[in-house]
């Protein structure tokens, strides 16, 4: 700012003659008579201010447009940064769902011979690896510049410890059993997925009732209810 003030104080020292001049009607060779030499300073003090004040509003605008450009940017750069946090977190809700229906499935009737990549260890691999992708997703949120309310950080905890159930079960070889839509195990994790997918994109809209509709059993078809019916019979 000191440097702009200083280049804006010469351009003014230097410009005042020529204006003065101009103001005066003189021209710089002729011989100065003391009448046009106060003509000339009446002139100089007249101009000087307007300049000068032309030459400061053009400084601020040039520092607030400035400014105002880089918080945009920032703005820009957070809003892609959230986008792709969003995209990474719809993925690792994907990847839990599939996941978990594979290690049901596997340890329900593993067959006599496996499918690969079915094995309880490589799931249990998978798991481990999608689990520490969301962690690192949270320590991300927790190291950045936003502020989080206590309801939103209980949400995220609560999310945490539903996504390692699966872990969990395999680990205990176990099947996760969120067997119907209605299971409060199932109902609490998909409640609380678009809490957290609103929190990392800023977003004080959450219909989470949406998602419970569009899962819910109550769309099965009538020949496969059936089949799972004489399954559990049997």
């Amino acid at each position: 700012m000191k440097k702009l003030v200083a280049l804006f104080s010469t351009c003014a020292t230097a410009a005042m003659p020529s204006i003065a001049f101009a103001q005066a009607g003189l021209i710089p060779s002729e011989l100065i008579s003391p009448e046009r030499l106060k003509m000339l300073l009446d002139s100089a003090a007249v101009e000087t201010p307007k300049l000068l004040t032309y030459l400061v509003f053009l400084g601020l605008g040039w520092l607030i447009g400035k400014r105002l450009t880089v918080l945009w940017s920032r703005k820009q750069k957070e809003n892609e940064q959230d986008l792709e946090a969003a995209r990474d977190f719809h993925q690792l809700y994907g990847d839990f769902f599939g996941l978990w229906k594979l290690w049901n499935y596997s340890i329900g009737d593993p067959g006599s011979q496996a499918a690969p990549g079915t094995s309880r260890w490589e799931l249990l691999d998978r798991a481990c690896s999608t689990e520490g992708k969301l962690e690192a997703m949270f320590v991300s949120l927790a190291a950045s510049q936003r502020s989080l309310a206590n309801d939103e950080i209980e949400t995220l905890g609560r999310f945490r410890q539903r996504y390692q159930q699966l872990r969990e079960a395999i680990r205990d070889n176990v099947p996760l059993k969120w067997d119907h839509s209605e299971n409060p195990d199932y109902v609490e994790f998909k409640t609380l997925a678009p809490q957290v997918a609103a929190i990392i994109v800023r977003s004080g809209r959450v219909r989470q009732e949406l998602l419970l509709k569009i899962t819910s059993n109550a769309y099965e078809l009538q020949n496969h209810r059936r089949g799972a019916e004489q399954r559990e019979a049997a």
